[in-house]
């Protein structure tokens, strides 16, 4: 069996309303950034969030982006610990079984719309412990790498290239609309980790 996880809101818990809160604290009018907690979570490049996470703009550019909108004393570090804010932790129950699905042999995917100033900040979380990214992961496709986005069709397809012939794929994914390319593929699919134990995997 293959098994694609998605990251955020899946692994990771996210608090995008703490990052608009502390933002807001950082910024010159009281508008903070002006977005939505759906649009931290990516819009397919159609801000400099958006385009953050396509890997269209560096972590320098989005980080003068927020400058424009900061007051002048705010610093970089400032902004990064409220971007980072965002992120959470990752319960070791998750971790457990996305180890324990590959240690039994199976293929597991990550698949994730992510940005590198995010995975820099989440890839020590499976560094820890003695174990490294192998001990989970067969391989990684990130949008800020891959340069697209969930849902897009040719993310799913280009995935489904990586699929050993003959496996069945589970997708745990906490957004139905990127659920929706999985199943329209065959994959069977569930919104967390906590459901996909819940059926007995």
């Amino acid at each position: 069996m293959t098994f694609v996880f998605d990251m955020g809101g899946v692994l990771i818990d996210l608090d995008p309303h703490a990052c608009i809160r502390n933002f807001t604290a950082l910024m010159d009018t009281s508008g903070g950034l002006n977005v939505s907690a759906a649009d931290l979570l990516g819009n397919g490049g159609k801000t400099p969030l958006g385009q953050y996470e396509l890997g269209l703009i560096t972590t320098r550019q989005l980080l003068d982006y927020f400058h424009t909108l900061s007051r002048p004393e705010v610093t970089d570090e400032q902004l990064r610990a409220a971007w980072l804010s965002m992120t959470l932790t990752i319960p070791e129950s998750r971790k457990a079984l996305v180890r324990r699905l590959h240690r039994q042999g199976h293929t597991v995917f990550l698949l994730s719309n992510i940005n590198e100033m995010h995975w820099d900040h989440i890839r020590p979380m499976f560094q820890q412990d003695g174990f490294s990214l192998d001990d989970y992961f067969d391989r990684l496709f990130l949008s800020n790498e891959l340069h697209m986005v969930k849902p897009q069709e040719q993310v799913y397809d280009l995935v489904m290239s990586y699929v050993p012939q003959g496996d069945e794929v589970v997708y745990v994914d906490d957004l139905e609309h990127n659920r929706l390319p999985g199943s329209r593929r065959g994959w069977r699919t569930f919104a967390s980790v906590e459901q996909l134990a819940a059926a007995g995997y």
